[in-house]
Protein backbone atom coordinates (compact mmCIF):
# COMPACT_ATOMS: atom_id res chain seq x y z
CA UNK A 1 0.00 0.00 0.00
CA UNK A 2 1.54 3.60 -1.47
CA UNK A 3 2.14 5.96 1.75
CA UNK A 4 -0.14 8.68 1.99
CA UNK A 5 1.67 12.20 1.32
CA UNK A 6 2.10 14.79 4.22
CA UNK A 7 -0.34 17.96 3.95
CA UNK A 8 1.58 20.53 4.87
CA UNK A 9 -0.21 23.38 6.14
CA UNK A 10 1.03 26.92 5.58
CA UNK A 11 1.53 29.24 8.30
CA UNK A 12 -0.75 32.22 8.51
CA UNK A 13 -0.28 35.75 8.58
CA UNK A 14 -2.32 37.65 10.73
CA UNK A 15 -3.71 40.91 10.19
CA UNK A 16 -4.94 42.03 13.11
CA UNK A 17 -2.77 41.51 16.25
CA UNK A 18 -2.81 43.75 19.07
CA UNK A 19 0.18 44.58 21.56
CA UNK A 20 1.03 46.16 24.35
CA UNK A 21 4.12 48.87 23.75
CA UNK A 22 7.01 47.56 26.15
CA UNK A 23 6.91 49.19 29.76
CA UNK A 24 9.82 51.57 29.04
CA UNK A 25 9.28 51.99 25.78
CA UNK A 26 9.35 55.73 25.57
CA UNK A 27 10.74 56.60 28.85
CA UNK A 28 14.51 55.12 27.36
CA UNK A 29 13.79 57.20 24.28
CA UNK A 30 12.48 60.92 25.03
CA UNK A 31 14.86 63.69 25.97
CA UNK A 32 15.49 64.11 30.20
CA UNK A 33 13.02 67.47 29.39
CA UNK A 34 9.93 65.51 28.22
CA UNK A 35 10.43 62.33 30.34
CA UNK A 36 8.31 64.00 33.10
CA UNK A 37 5.30 64.55 30.83
CA UNK A 38 6.18 61.62 28.37
CA UNK A 39 4.50 58.17 27.98
CA UNK A 40 4.94 56.12 31.06
CA UNK A 41 3.25 52.91 32.98
CA UNK A 42 2.50 53.37 36.51
CA UNK A 43 0.38 50.95 38.91
CA UNK A 44 -2.44 52.45 40.14
CA UNK A 45 -6.01 51.17 41.12
CA UNK A 46 -9.18 51.54 39.18
CA UNK A 47 -12.40 51.24 40.93
CA UNK A 48 -14.78 51.19 38.28
CA UNK A 49 -14.27 49.81 34.36
CA UNK A 50 -16.96 49.23 32.05
CA UNK A 51 -17.71 48.76 28.24
CA UNK A 52 -21.34 49.99 27.32
CA UNK A 53 -22.94 51.01 24.12
CA UNK A 54 -19.38 50.91 22.07
CA UNK A 55 -18.18 53.44 25.39
CA UNK A 56 -15.52 52.33 27.35
CA UNK A 57 -15.46 54.17 30.60
CA UNK A 58 -13.00 53.83 34.07
CA UNK A 59 -12.81 55.38 36.79
CA UNK A 60 -9.43 55.63 39.18
CA UNK A 61 -9.52 54.81 42.90
CA UNK A 62 -8.40 57.71 44.88
CA UNK A 63 -5.90 56.81 47.44
CA UNK A 64 -8.37 55.64 50.25
CA UNK A 65 -10.95 53.55 48.24
CA UNK A 66 -11.30 50.17 47.47
CA UNK A 67 -10.23 49.38 43.90
CA UNK A 68 -8.19 46.45 41.37
CA UNK A 69 -4.51 47.11 40.57
CA UNK A 70 -4.37 47.79 37.13
CA UNK A 71 -1.38 49.37 35.11
CA UNK A 72 -1.71 52.88 34.01
CA UNK A 73 -0.27 54.30 30.80
CA UNK A 74 0.00 58.30 31.19
CA UNK A 75 1.08 60.72 29.01
CA UNK A 76 0.83 64.41 30.00
CA UNK A 77 -2.37 64.81 31.36
CA UNK A 78 -4.14 61.82 29.55
CA UNK A 79 -4.64 58.07 32.06
CA UNK A 80 -5.35 55.17 30.30
CA UNK A 81 -5.50 52.18 32.17
CA UNK A 82 -4.83 48.61 30.48
CA UNK A 83 -7.56 45.92 30.51
CA UNK A 84 -7.65 42.09 29.74
CA UNK A 85 -9.44 42.74 26.57
CA UNK A 86 -6.22 44.43 24.82
CA UNK A 87 -3.75 41.90 26.21
CA UNK A 88 -5.99 38.36 25.73
CA UNK A 89 -3.64 35.69 24.65
CA UNK A 90 -3.44 32.76 27.10
CA UNK A 91 -6.90 33.57 28.74
CA UNK A 92 -10.11 31.18 28.46
CA UNK A 93 -12.51 32.79 25.96
CA UNK A 94 -15.01 33.70 28.95
CA UNK A 95 -12.25 35.69 31.02
CA UNK A 96 -11.76 38.10 28.39
CA UNK A 97 -13.62 41.24 29.62
CA UNK A 98 -13.46 44.60 30.32
CA UNK A 99 -11.29 43.89 33.39
CA UNK A 100 -7.71 45.59 34.75
CA UNK A 101 -4.56 44.27 33.80
CA UNK A 102 -1.18 44.61 34.75
CA UNK A 103 2.13 44.02 32.75
CA UNK A 104 2.39 40.55 35.59
CA UNK A 105 -1.13 39.78 34.84
CA UNK A 106 -0.46 39.28 30.21
CA UNK A 107 2.03 36.68 28.51
CA UNK A 108 5.35 38.76 27.95
CA UNK A 109 4.45 37.94 24.20
CA UNK A 110 2.11 40.75 24.35
CA UNK A 111 4.91 43.38 24.81
CA UNK A 112 8.52 41.78 24.47
CA UNK A 113 9.61 40.92 21.02
CA UNK A 114 11.58 37.36 21.32
CA UNK A 115 8.19 36.15 23.69
CA UNK A 116 6.28 37.48 20.61
CA UNK A 117 8.08 35.67 18.25
CA UNK A 118 7.98 32.33 20.52
CA UNK A 119 4.00 32.89 20.65
CA UNK A 120 3.98 33.29 16.71
CA UNK A 121 5.46 30.03 16.57
CA UNK A 122 2.90 28.24 19.22
CA UNK A 123 0.00 29.36 16.95
CA UNK A 124 1.74 28.62 13.64
CA UNK A 125 2.07 32.07 12.22
CA UNK A 126 4.99 33.30 9.97
CA UNK A 127 3.69 37.53 10.19
CA UNK A 128 2.04 39.55 12.03
CA UNK A 129 0.31 43.25 11.57
CA UNK A 130 0.03 44.24 15.06
CA UNK A 131 -1.65 47.38 16.94
CA UNK A 132 -0.35 48.88 18.93
CA UNK A 133 -2.19 50.27 22.49
CA UNK A 134 -4.67 53.16 23.29
CA UNK A 135 -1.41 55.12 24.04
CA UNK A 136 0.00 54.83 20.73
CA UNK A 137 -3.00 57.03 19.50
CA UNK A 138 -2.61 59.42 22.49
CA UNK A 139 0.90 60.71 21.47
CA UNK A 140 -0.93 61.94 18.16
CA UNK A 141 -3.27 64.02 20.37
CA UNK A 142 -3.06 67.83 19.11
CA UNK A 143 -3.04 68.91 22.41
CA UNK A 144 0.03 67.41 23.54
CA UNK A 145 3.32 69.17 24.52
CA UNK A 146 5.59 66.44 23.74
CA UNK A 147 3.72 65.83 20.47
CA UNK A 148 7.04 66.25 18.48
CA UNK A 149 9.58 64.37 20.60
CA UNK A 150 7.28 62.09 21.78
CA UNK A 151 5.92 61.25 17.72
CA UNK A 152 8.96 60.72 17.23
CA UNK A 153 10.68 58.61 19.44
CA UNK A 154 7.19 56.10 19.62
CA UNK A 155 7.30 56.08 15.86
CA UNK A 156 10.72 54.38 15.84
CA UNK A 157 9.72 52.47 18.14
CA UNK A 158 5.94 50.90 18.12
CA UNK A 159 7.57 50.33 13.98
CA UNK A 160 10.39 48.55 15.44
CA UNK A 161 7.30 46.52 17.93
CA UNK A 162 4.72 46.23 15.62
CA UNK A 163 7.10 44.71 12.90
CA UNK A 164 9.53 43.01 14.75
CA UNK A 165 7.97 39.62 13.73
CA UNK A 166 8.17 39.64 10.52
CA UNK A 167 11.80 41.22 10.13
CA UNK A 168 13.16 38.17 11.86
CA UNK A 169 11.12 35.84 10.23
CA UNK A 170 12.64 37.31 7.08
CA UNK A 171 16.17 36.90 8.33
CA UNK A 172 15.54 32.82 8.96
Amino acid sequence: MPETPKVVIPKIVSVDDHVIEPPEVWQDRLPAKFKEIGPRLERRKVKNMKFVGGVFSYDAAADNEDGLWCDWWLIEDLQYPLTRLSAAAGYPRDEITVSPITMDDMRKGCWEPKARLEDMDVNHVDASRSRASRVSAARRSPNARTRSSATSASRRTTTGCSTAGARVRADG
